[in-house]
């Protein structure tokens, strides 16, 4: 029944003339590295002392913990990133439970993507232990052409993308990291009414938006522009938008000229 720590044995008895007798031994935690910022150690010692982290991709912490003294503090240690792809590390403070467990959330200052996080706490006889885990992206079809995927994920990634009839491109996204490229592929066809389909490269800013703008070589009329990029977890995204009949594309006014002369020949000229 007695826990692991420190602990007190006191002996006694009587000699064969009736003599009470009596002795004392304890096992008592020391200052064994003569550093005050370590914990004391020692005591009855006959549990190991052990720790466990794991952390889910929604953010949520759990643990377990053997020879830890309820009420105990588990100091986490978690490093990923901020919205903006910036390095980030923080710590959180759980309380161990009697059962052992401890539990806790990410904050929300962590963007998704790869995660790590580590408990340390001391057992009862002032050991210090600690665990880690991690949340990671892997290749998760064996195909090096498509992103890897995982980490944390609490964020849907989404992303928009809107053409108007100027050329311009404009669209949004969730959950991608700034500097992402999105990948545009522009069809329609050219001054010779041929199918032309581009490919452009917009980048995705520190507010989510993107820019661009359709090719000078591409005629006024119908346009499809589609939008692809991956969010922090490596998920795929697209959108797409179309420009079709009177509201086409449109950066050339229509123009038309006639002449005839006095022999009855007729000439003219257009534009668009």
């Amino acid at each position: 029944g007695f826990a692991d720590g420190e602990l007190t044995v006191e002996a006694e008895t009587v000699d064969r003339n009736g003599t009470p007798l009596n002795a004392e031994d304890s096992l008592l935690k020391t200052d064994h590295d003569n550093d005050p910022s370590t914990p004391d150690q020692g005591g009855l010692d006959r549990v190991d002392g052990t720790i466990t982290v794991d952390v889910d991709n929604t953010g949520h912490i759990t643990g377990g913990t053997t020879d830890v003294a309820p009420g105990s503090e588990v100091i986490l240690t978690i490093t990923g990133q901020d919205q903006a792809g910036n390095p980030l590390e923080q710590q959180v403070t759980a309380t161990v439970q009697p059962d052992g467990s401890y539990t806790a959330e990410v904050p929300a200052g962590f963007a998704d993507g790869e995660l790590t996080v580590e408990a340390e706490t001391v057992d009862r006889n002032g050991t210090p232990l600690n665990a880690e885990d991690s949340l990671v992206k892997t290749d998760h079809d064996n195909d090096p052409s498509t992103p890897d995927q995982g980490g944390l994920d609490r964020v849907d990634g989404t992303i928009t993308v809107d053409v108007d009839n100027t050329g311009h491109i404009t669209g949004g996204t969730t959950d991608v990291a700034p500097g992402s490229e999105v990948i545009l592929t522009i069809t329609g066809q050219d001054q010779a009414g041929n199918p032309l389909e581009q490919q452009v490269t917009a980048t995705v800013q520190p507010d989510g938006s993107y820019t661009a703008e359709v090719p000078a070589g591409f005629a006024d009329g119908e346009l499809t522009v589609e939008a692809e990029t991956v969010d922090r977890n490596g998920t795929p995204l697209n959108a797409e938008d179309n420009l079709s009949g009177q509201d086409g594309l449109d950066r050339v006014d229509g123009t038309i000229t006639v002449d005839v002369d006095n022999t009855g020949h007729i000439t003219g000229g257009t534009t668009d």
